[in-house]
């Protein structure tokens, strides 16, 4: 939206996720009782973003990664793969003949998607290089 002809002042806020917000004023006197309501609604406008680039991130990742069910049935389809050593109990085993830990689809601290995943259950400092991909 370009900005009305009768705009003396304008301010634009860009928000950590790529929003722009807008204020418009005719003088300084009324740019300033902008802003202040402006600064009223910025809980609001945060929370809004929020559930808005929450949900993207949800149908993203929702849309990356299928249904356990179908992601053991495709992995175990590959014929390129192996099959990776398993204890009947627990699931695949890593390097050090231990049942593997999965950890679910979801979303990056950097807020991309990613698909669920197998890594040794040790704490990290003593986990294997082993890693299945569901």
């Amino acid at each position: 939206m370009s900005a009305p002809e009768s705009t003396a002042y304008q301010v634009n806020y860009k928000t950590p996720s790529g929003g722009l917000l807008n204020v418009y004023a005719t003088n300084a006197e009324e740019l300033s009782e902008m802003l202040d309501a402006f600064e009223a609604l910025i809980p609001k406008i945060v929370a809004v973003e929020s559930l808005i680039v929450g949900a993207g991130n949800v149908a993203k990742a929702g849309a990356l990664a299928p249904p356990t069910q179908q992601a053991t049935a495709t992995v175990q389809a590959l014929p390129d793969h192996a099959p990776a050593p398993t204890n009947d109990a627990a699931g695949p085993l890593c390097e050090h003949g231990e049942p593997m830990k999965f950890i679910p689809p979801g979303i990056s601290k950097a807020g991309k998607p990613y698909r669920g995943f197998s890594v040794c259950a040790r704490p990290r400092e003593q986990q294997c290089a082993k890693k299945i991909s569901a």
